[in-house]
């Protein structure tokens, strides 16, 4: 009988050992500290072995792909990443030193004063972006912006904490983030159809310029700052370019301007209510 590979090393130099041409290239990556997630454009492909040294072996299509790798505890966050060209019929290794992100806490916690989130359509939202604080009638302080990775830092620093007595805070998907859009003068019907790329149905692309700002509901989120709110969403054609929803012109857009992922925006968090 065929004895069975358990080692990840073994496995991936005997996948080495069996290449055609043609055939794949092969990416080891190995972390320090072990046991992170690992993703490959923005995909998630599974842990990293929990013992330092050991490498995960990913087959990879010729092509330039950004590695990262994410690993949380009670307390910390930690994050490594890097860029690597893979060529077909080789192997290439790649570690990741995953450094400790320090993030400050957020000034107020959140959920857990009176109307400090609110439920809509089987979502709890925070009433005010982040890097305001709710003072029990209103948000005050100035939102912070973020680039999309800090975005996804702050989340994973809510939860890390445990805001409200809850850990499954998330950046909304693009449909939720622009189901809160309200245009005081209505839609712009020119621009009426915008797909999401989600398989749901089109939804108004922008307001009438004349629509009051922000556009939104102001009584359920007051003094929402005017501009891009990030969306998790992914944009299906290009890994690197990411959703957001401008509650300044009540509009939908993708982040292409520049290099996407260094485009700031600010942060309204959510969470499916149980």
């Amino acid at each position: 009988m065929r004895p069975t590979l358990k080692h990840p090393l073994v496995a991936a130099l005997v996948v080495l050992s069996t290449l055609a041409a043609g055939d794949p290239g092969v990416l080891r990556i190995t972390t320090s500290p072990g046991d992170a997630q690992i993703f490959i454009n923005g995909q998630r492909k599974g842990n990293s072995p929990e013992r330092e040294g050991q490498s995960l072996a990913i087959m990879l299509t010729q092509g330039e792909y950004r590695v990262e790798a994410r690993k949380s505890d009670d307390s910390s966050y930690y994050l490594g990443k890097k860029s690597v060209y893979v060529a077909n019929d080789t192997m290439q290794s790649v570690n990741l030193k995953l450094n400790k992100i320090a993030l400050p806490p957020p000034p107020q916690p959140y959920g857990n004063q009176p109307n400090g989130s609110i439920t809509l359509n089987g979502r709890e939202w925070l009433r005010c972006s982040v890097g305001q604080s709710w003072n029990g009638s209103t948000c005050i302080g100035k939102a912070k912006d973020y680039t999309f990775d800090e975005a996804q830092q702050v989340v994973a620093t809510f939860n890390v904490t445990g805001k409200g007595g809850k850990r499954d805070w998330r950046l909304p998907t693009v449909r939720e983030l622009q189901s809160l859009r309200a245009c005081s003068a209505g839609f712009d019907k020119s621009y009426f159809y915008k797909p999401l790329e989600d398989g749901g149905e089109n939804v108004s692309g922008i307001c009438n310029e004349n629509s009051s700002k922000p556009t939104l509901n102001t009584t359920i989120f007051p003094n929402t700052p005017v501009g891009g709110h990030f969306a998790w969403s992914p944009v299906v054609s290009y890994w690197d370019v990411v959703w957001h929803v401008d509650f300044g012109l009540g509009s939908i857009g993708r982040s292409t301007d520049g290099d996407p992922l260094k485009y700031y925006g600010y942060v309204r968090l959510v969470r499916t209510s149980q």
